[in-house]
């Protein structure tokens, strides 16, 4: 319930309220996954599992597999990210990603445009009466 007009209790967010939140959040990172996996990589080199269990923990989206070793072999062709083998693990050989200077770029791009996309979004709007 509403305490005042000017304040509102934290429990009062309904169901609805959190699941709309959640579904555009996840919509728009699904439009933007490479986005995201760059930034990943931006902050540490990690192996395919690792992204996808960052992005779920981070983001709460699940990416599979049959997707995202597709898309971080895209972004390897594409010169954005490179891929080490990682030979001393304990359990068995992980390849680790990482991102180039190109990678940063592109990176920086989405930034960019993702800030002046939110500024035209916040724009008031305009009703004629």
């Amino acid at each position: 319930m509403l305490k005042n007009k000017d304040t509102a209790d934290v429990a009062d967010t309904t169901a609805v309220d959190v699941f709309v939140e959640c579904l555009v959040g996840r919509k728009v990172l699904r439009s933007l996954l490479d986005a995201a996996v760059l930034s990943l990589l931006n902050e540490n080199s990690l192996h395919g599992y690792a992204l996808i269990q960052a992005l779920k923990d981070e983001f709460h989206v699940v990416v599979g597999p049959s997707n995202m070793y597709p898309m971080l072999s895209n972004l390897e062709k594409a010169g954005f990210a490179v891929s080490n083998w990682n030979l001393t693990c304990k359990e068995r050989p992980q390849k680790t990603y990482t991102i180039t200077n190109k990678g940063r770029t592109l990176l920086a791009a989405y930034i960019t445009e993702l800030e002046h996309f939110s500024l035209f979004l916040k724009k008031p709007t305009r009703v004629e009466a």
